[in-house]
């Protein structure tokens, strides 16, 4: 009998010298308050919109460069006018990414008189060229 509970305790995990008794001591696990989440790994997603105080394209493209860490100062809009925002622009979301998004907002000028599109450079750096013109990184 005594080498059947021994077997019994061994295969239960527990100590023959023991009798029965659970050595294993559990490990607490400390409760996390719903408070804390764990660190971002990546900078928190922004949402590149139309707001209602926005009065122009070129007001739109700098207040979104500030925000994603980029650069767009009034010499970097090299055209000679400005696209005013109408309508309910503002219900549409342009994406997270700040250079997807600045080119879905400068195509919205592709059905005017003087289309646009940003070219991008690598110091982050966002300059609005006519749509027909090159991108050139060397200015």
């Amino acid at each position: 009998m005594r080498l059947l509970l021994l077997a019994l305790a061994v295969c239960a995990g527990v100590s023959a010298h023991a009798e029965f008794v659970d050595e294993r001591v559990p490990v607490p696990v400390p409760a996390t308050p719903a408070s804390v989440s764990a660190p971002a790994l990546t900078a928190p997603a922004i949402a590149f919109d139309v707001a209602g105080s926005d009065r122009s394209v070129r007001e739109v493209l700098t207040r979104w460069a500030r925000a994603a860490g980029w650069s767009h100062e009034p010499a970097h809009w090299t055209l000679d006018k400005d696209f005013p925002v109408e309508g309910t622009a503002g219900a549409e979301v342009f994406g997270a990414d700040f250079k997807e998004a600045a080119r879905r907002l400068l195509a919205s000028t592709e059905l005017t008189d003087r289309p646009v599109q940003p070219c991008f450079y690598t110091n982050r750096v966002v300059r609005v060229i006519p749509k027909a013109g090159l991108c050139d990184k060397t200015q």
